[in-house]
C-alpha cells in the first residue's frame, strides 16, 4: 500500500497480480512500469513522485476490480470442435481453432491481435490484418507475454471505427474488456485460451540462452507441443541453426518439466479468478482431452478442440464460421472432463506455491547451471509418480 497526497494507492498484492500490464498501460503519468526485481515475475512499480492519485490503474485492474464476465446469464454453448483442413491442423496445438477464428476475423475486416516471437525469442502481443503476421500467432506458448501498450493501441483502433479480434489469458481477456467503454464494446471480440498458468518469461530467457550455448548454435524454431507422434502425445521439438533438431517427452524437456511442476509459475495462477464455469469472454478455447471419454468414435490423432461460445456476440460470428466442424456438447459432461477449464475446489496450493517460492529462492541465488542440477529431469519412475500427483492439480 502507498500513499500520496493522503489518498491511498493499492495495487493488488504478489498473490493477486497476474501481470497483465493494464495497470501500466492505463496511467495518464505513466508513473507504472512492470519490473522484475527479486522475482522471476515482473510486478507494478509505482513512481510516487510522477503518481496523481488518479486511481485509474485501481479501476482497471482486474485482481482488484469484479470481473466483468462474473454477472453474465447467457447460456454458453459448447463444442467439440476441429479444422476441416489437415494443413492447418498440423500446424497448430489441437484442433486449429483459433486460426479458423482468426482468418474468418480477417475476412470480416477486424484487426487480430495476438502472441508470438521475435527474433530474441521474447513473447509479445502484435496487432495485424498481415496473414504472415498472424500465421506466427498459432500454437501454445507456455509463458508470460509482453502486452505493454496493447490495450491503448487496440482502443486507438476501435476509436478509429474498426474491429479487433484479441487472443490472450483470461486475465488478459478481462483487462482490454474493461479497458473498452461499453458503448464500444460490439467492437471487440475476445477469445481466451483454456489458461493452466503462466511461466516465467526470465527463466525462458535464460533457458534459450542456455539452449544455444549447449548446441553452439541459434535457435531456429520451437514447438511447446509437437504433434509428430500424435495429438494425445505430450511431445517438445525444436531445431538450431546448424541442423541439429530435438523431438523428446515433455517430462525431459526442462522447461517444460519446470512448468509441469508449477515451479515458473506466477503466484496468482495458483488462485486464478478466473477458472471457473461462466466466462466473460466471447470464446474459450483449448485442448479437448476428455472428448475420448464423451465420443468414443472420433478420431482425436490430428486433435480436436473445445469451443465455448459464452455471448450472442460469439454464437453469432460462430454461425458465420464454415471452415470448422463441430459438435455440441452438454456443459455438464463437458466441464468435468476439461482439463484447466474450473478449479479444482479440492485442490490445497500452499505445499505447491511454497516449493515454488523456494525454486525462485533458489534461481535468485544460483547460476542456470546450477539449477539444472539442483532440478534436474526426471527418470522414468519419477515422471510417472509427477504424473499421477499432476492430475488433481492446476
Amino acid at each position: 500500500m502507498l500513499f500520496m497526497k493522503n489518498r491511498k494507492i493499492v495495487l493488488a498484492p504478489i498473490s493477486d497480480c497476474t501481470g497483465c500490464g493494464a495497470c501500466e498501460d492505463i496511467c495518464p503519468t505513466r508513473s507504472i512500469k512492470l519490473q522484475i526485481e527479486n522475482s522471476l515475475h515482473s510486478y507494478p512499480f509505482i513512481d510516487i513522485d510522477t503518481c496523481i492519485a488518479c486511481e485509474k490503474c485501481i479501476n482497471i485492474c482486474p485482481s482488484i476490480t469484479e470481473n466483468k464476465g462474473g454477472g453474465t446469464k447467457h447460456e454458453q454453448a459448447f463444442f467439440a470442435a476441429w479444422h476441416k483442413d489437415s494443413r492447418e491442423k498440423q500446424g497448430a496445438t489441437s484442433g486449429a481453432i483459433g486460426t479458423a477464428l482468426a482468418l474468418k476475423s480477417l475476412q470480416e475486416g477486424y484487426y487480430v491481435c495476438g502472441a508470438m516471437f521475435n527474433p530474441r525469442w521474447e513473447l509479445h502481443h502484435q496487432i495485424s490484418k498481415d496473414p504472415e503476421v498472424i500465421e506466427k500467432f498459432k500454437g501454445s506458448k507456455y509463458l508470460q507475454s509482453n502486452v505493454l501498450g496493447i490495450y491503448n493501441k487496440i482502443k486507438q483502433i476501435i476509436y478509429q471505427g474498426n474491429k479487433v479480434l484479441f487472443f490472450g489469458t483470461p486475465c488478459q481477456t478481462e483487462a482490454i474488456r474493461k479497458f473498452i467503454p461499453e458503448n464500444k464494446s460490439d467492437s471487440l471480440l475476445t477469445c481466451e485460451i483454456i489458461c493452466h498458468g503462466v511461466n516465467s518469461p526470465l527463466v525462458w530467457s535464460d533457458y534459450i540462452n542456455w539452449l544455444e550455448n549447449k548446441h553452439s548454435s541459434r535457435l531456429k524454431s520451437y514447438n511447446f507441443r509437437s504433434k509428430k507422434a500424435g495429438w494425445g502425445q505430450l511431445r517438445v521439438e525444436y531445431a538450431f541453426a546448424n541442423n541439429h533438431t530435438n523431438d523428446v517427452p515433455a517430462y525431459k524437456n526442462l522447461f517444460h518439466y519446470w512448468f509441469g511442476l508449477h515451479l515458473i509459475l506466477r503466484e496468482s495462477c495458483f488462485n486464478c479468478r478466473y477458472r471457473q464455469e461462466q466466462r466473460g469472454s466471447d470464446f474459450t478455447i483449448g485442448d479437448f482431452w476428455g472428448i475420448a471419454k464423451l465420443i468414443p468414435e472420433l478420431n482425436t490423432r490430428e486433435g480436436i478442440s473445445v469451443l465455448v461460445c459464452s455471448t450472442p456476440k460469439g454464437e453469432e460470428f460462430i454461425s458465420k464460421l464454415d471452415t470448422i466442424e463441430k459438435i455440441a456438447v452438454e456443459a455438464k459432461v463437458a466441464v468435468p472432463v476439461l482439463k484447466g477449464f474450473i478449479k479444482n475446489k479440492d485442490t490445497f496450493y500452499s505445499a505447491e506455491i511454497e516449493r515454488m517460492k523456494q525454486f525462485e529462492n533458489d534461481y535468485l541465488k544460483f547460476s542456470f547451471n546450477r539449477m539444472v542440477k539442483l532440478y534436474r529431469n526426471p527418470g522414468v519412475l519419477d515422471h510417472i509418480f509427477a504424473a499421477l500427483r499432476s492430475r488433481s492439480h492446476i
